[in-house]
């Protein structure tokens, strides 16, 4: 059982990988050097030399002669992995950890989703939305809302455009270029789960804690159910934010990105000018020229007298919002 689930979750990751590669074959960035695209190609090469094939076969076959394989033959494929369930359980939540930092890493370069949160909370505070986005919403949970949005959640289109010019800046602080690695932050940490600080988790880990503490201070001993109990717990809880899958996400926040330039263009280049996008690594940006329109056309609408019971809503944004909402009829929101 933990082989087929090693090698189904490594069969899920290569998929992922795969599709990423294709995704970005002729679309480079400099935040996303060579150095980084080697890290995603030394975890296909680990899938492919230990989970999708027997290292302990490759090994024998090396060492052993025809003579010596003739008084001892070889044992069957992935032997040592199917007697030893835990090394496949480490081996799976040591891809896991692998891919999701490199994921995280990958959206940061291309900064997709870190800006379309603001785009999406945007939506929400202004009523325009008739749909959640769970990934962005695990996102937004995950990170902290302090961490995406650079403080508390704005709750207005003139906060929003605020808190994404902050973000902006923080990102370009928080670039480290280290030995050549580079990396633009834009406040999705590359941190361990169990320390990822929301609310829910830090209320988790305290219940576990203090239930540790509990059994420890009256029996000064866990038997091994109990521990077993108390960590399939924790890990159950954070494997929801293990699971989420960030190349995927970025793919389809980049078509998300990618459709929305189609439906504004005009509306761009009559605020912008013809030269409003340069080139597509600039998409991500288009979320801080519709956060700047609605701004504009906020400030435009408190300073005209409207009817009782009538809100005012920038039209870019009202495109923006039928443009998700239709995003998620064909199914590329989950």
């Amino acid at each position: 059982m933990g082989l087929l689930e090693l090698q189904r979750n490594a069969r899920r990751f290569r998929l992922s990988l795969d599709q990423i590669q294709e995704f970005h074959k002729n679309l480079k960035i400099e935040t996303w050097p060579e150095q980084n695209q080697a890290g995603l190609e030394n975890i296909s090469m680990y899938m492919e030399e230990f989970v999708f094939n027997d290292p302990v076969q490759k090994m024998l076959k090396t060492f052993l002669s025809t003579q010596q394989r003739r008084i001892m033959p070889l044992p069957p494929h992935f032997r040592f992995l199917q007697d030893n369930p835990i090394m496949c359980g480490l081996m799976n939540v040591h891809l896991h950890l692998s891919v999701q930092e490199a994921g995280i890493m990958f959206a940061n370069a291309w900064g997709s989703v870190m800006f379309l949160c603001h785009l999406y909370n945007a939506l929400q505070k202004e009523g325009l939305l008739q749909c959640r986005w769970p990934d962005l919403d695990m996102i937004i949970s995950n990170h902290s809302a302090t961490h995406v949005f650079v403080g508390d959640r704005p709750t207005d289109i003139s906060s929003c455009y605020m808190h994404f010019c902050l973000a902006i800046v923080a990102g370009r602080f928080d670039s480290v270029v280290e030995e050549g690695m580079a990396e633009m932050s834009c406040m999705l940490a590359t941190r361990p789960l169990t320390s990822v600080s929301t609310s829910d988790a830090q209320e988790q880990g305290e219940t576990l804690q203090q239930t540790l503490r509990q059994r420890f201070k009256t029996r000064k001993v866990l038997s091994p159910v109990e521990l077993v109990e108390t960590l399939f717990d924790a890990v159950s809880y954070e494997l929801p934010m293990l699971k989420l899958d960030y190349f995927s996400l970025h793919r389809r926040c980049w078509m998300f990105l990618r459709s929305l330039n189609e439906s504004l263009r005009p509306q761009f280049h009559a605020a912008f000018g013809q030269g409003y996008l340069e080139q597509e690594q600039q998409l991500p940006f288009l979320v801080g020229y519709i956060l700047q329109i609605a701004s504009g056309s906020k400030q435009a609408f408190s300073k005209i007298r409207l009817p009782a019971g009538h809100v005012a809503s920038s039209r870019v944004m009202t495109t923006a919002g039928v443009a998700l909402s239709g995003f998620y009829r064909v199914g590329w929101v989950a």
